[in-house]
């Protein structure tokens, strides 16, 4: 037990502290069209997304429907569900706690068009993310 004059105990190896990552890329619809409209960007095992954003900055043209949704190799919407690629907009990711495995480690941009087929269009993705057990250097 401590006294007001004394440090607290603290748990042993809980000094590390670790600055966020971050992915930040442009994706042309030449891009999806490649890559048969799905688009991964690898984590490390442990990650945690924790922040995050798609900005459309030149609208996609298809002729009914065009949408993205971010997700992962487990869950497509995790992060993002279906929103639409058509209007120029920035849509927040939402964090969902979820740890990413050796098994399950990209986050994942899936496009979903619908309809004539687009000729243009581009959106910028950033995330951010921590991964458990990583430590950039030590307080204390």
């Amino acid at each position: 037990m401590s006294s007001p004059n004394t440090n607290p105990v603290f748990v042993k190896n809980l000094d590390a502290r670790q600055q966020q990552l971050y992915g930040y890329a442009e994706l042309k619809l030449a891009d999806f069209v490649a890559r048969g409209n799905v688009i991964d960007f690898q984590l490390p095992a442990d990650a945690e997304i924790t922040d995050g954003a798609v900005t459309v900055s030149d609208t996609f043209n298809s002729g009914t429907l065009d949408g993205i949704q971010v997700g992962d190799s487990l869950n497509a919407s995790r992060y993002l569900g279906t929103t639409s690629v058509k209007s120029a907009a920035r849509t927040a990711l939402v964090p969902t706690g979820y740890v990413s495995t050796p098994a399950n480690n990209v986050l994942r941009v899936t496009r979903i068009p619908t309809g004539t087929a687009a000729d243009k269009g581009t959106l910028r993705i950033y995330f951010g993310y921590v991964q458990l057990g990583q430590g950039d250097f030590t307080q204390g």
